[in-house]
């Protein structure tokens, strides 16, 4: 009885975004880090990637964690510090315009 009551993810939230938006032209056009919980109770992070797998602009990042201990320990990441993550290769170093 308690399984009828659970509700399992079967897809994303995509927050307004189109289902396929991970494979358009305008997302390949962008570098893009995906880090991902591999036990998330709300994302399926692996179906978005599917699609660029083989896109040299594309990382995928999946930590042995689930959705929350991903969410309140992200900065421990220090993902400002990799570069590659938020800019094409090549790119000219950031800037702070503060």
């Amino acid at each position: 009885r308690l399984v009828a009551h659970a509700h399992l993810i079967s897809d994303t939230p995509r927050y307004g975004n189109a289902r396929d938006w991970f494979d358009t032209a305008a997302a390949r056009r962008k570098p893009t880090l995906l880090v991902c919980a591999a036990f998330d109770e709300l994302h399926r992070a692996d179906a978005w990637a599917r699609c660029r797998a083989d896109d040299r602009t594309f990382r995928l990042r999946t930590l042995a964690v689930n959705h929350a201990l991903l969410c309140q320990h992200l900065d421990c990441l220090r993902l400002d510090l990799d570069a590659a993550a938020w800019h094409a290769e090549g790119a000219a170093e950031p800037h702070s315009r503060l």
